[in-house]
């Protein structure tokens, strides 16, 4: 690696609890949550089971605009645009340029696809429902998750998507940083987007790891997760670059780390040492010791199984800190 720096310029989401990064803030600083009960599928599908963490752009110039595509895509240029012009893009990128974009996801676009055959018969001959059907289908591909933002926001540099399920929003930014650190791109916008579907819904009802009540991670009494959607974009930049314009700086990346437990297609490794491999790596790439973390982010979805192997594998690096 080189001596460029990493820092965020720029933030966007679209959430549960507001698609503005200040309107999100505050819902949280009230102690708000974006957890009700579900809507955008039948309810009476889902004996016992009917939370949910939804979102909105109902109404949006962008929701219009990409009707007949994903509305996991149609999350992502939401928070990109909401990114860009956190990040001083005021106006449109309209300059030949080299900035990327990174997004991971679990179900990419499988929402069009369901979209698609509840609203068309398949059987149908007629030209006019065939060309919509047809046009709608196009739209499945991942890879339309990138290449849509890219083209709506000209940016001309490196775009891909990454389907590595609940971690595809850490391996975009991580993959985003080494890019950026290695001179391939001078800007990068990632992170993590999913919209609602029935096949992820019913996944994870099926497999009983949804809760009736509410997500307690780490509690004793915690009766499992909430499936949710929505997406979250950081604009990540060369510290120089980021100078050079002008740019207002939230925060440095100093490192990250990737690893894989290579113990079960969906459960954790019950000791945590995947994780606690990527902790340590992390803290290693990064040059910060433990003693120096302040905040832990954790997956924390209120199931035994994963609760258990993170608490093991924090315990490991941090030690008796986590009491404090």
């Amino acid at each position: 690696m080189n001596n460029r720096r990493v820092v965020i310029t720029g933030m966007g989401l679209v959430s549960p609890l507001g698609n503005k990064v200040d309107e999100f803030w505050d819902s949280l600083i009230e102690g708000q949550s974006g957890i009700n009960d579900l809507t955008k599928l039948p309810a009476e599908d889902y004996r016992g089971t009917t939370l949910a963490a939804e979102v909105s752009i109902d109404g949006s110039r962008r929701e219009k605009q990409f009707a007949d595509y994903s509305h996991t895509v149609q999350y992502a240029v939401e928070a990109a645009e909401n990114c860009l012009k956190d990040g001083g893009f005021t106006e449109a990128i309209r300059n030949p340029n080299q900035y990327g974009l990174i997004i991971g996801t679990t179900s990419g676009n499988q929402d069009i696809l369901e979209r698609t055959l509840d609203t068309f018969d398949i059987n149908s001959e007629a030209d006019e429902l065939n060309d919509a059907a047809g046009r709608m289908l196009t739209h499945m591909r991942p890879i339309e998750l990138c290449s849509t933002v890219s083209r709506e926001y000209n940016l001309g540099g490196p775009s891909m998507v990454i389907p590595t399920a609940c971690a595809a929003g850490n391996y975009a930014l991580g993959t985003a940083y080494s890019m950026i650190k290695e001179g391939r791109s001078p800007l990068i916008l990632a992170g993590g987007c999913d919209s609602f579907s029935r096949s992820c819904y019913t996944i994870f009802y099926r497999r009983g790891g949804m809760t009736q009540i509410d997500c307690r991670p780490f509690d004793q009494d915690r009766t499992g997760m909430v499936v949710g959607e929505g997406a979250g974009l950081l604009m990540l930049e060369d510290l120089d670059h980021a100078i050079a314009r002008g740019a207002k700086i939230y925060c440095e990346i100093k490192g990250y780390s990737l690893t894989c437990d290579a113990y079960h297609r969906v459960a954790p490794d019950p000791e945590g040492r995947g994780a606690a491999a990527a902790i340590s790596r992390a803290l290693e790439s990064s040059g910060v010791p433990a003693t120096d973390i302040d905040l832990i982010s954790a997956h924390g979805t209120g199931t035994p199984a994963n609760d258990s192997q993170e608490a093991n594998a924090l315990s490991e690096v941090f030690g008796e800190r986590l009491e404090d």
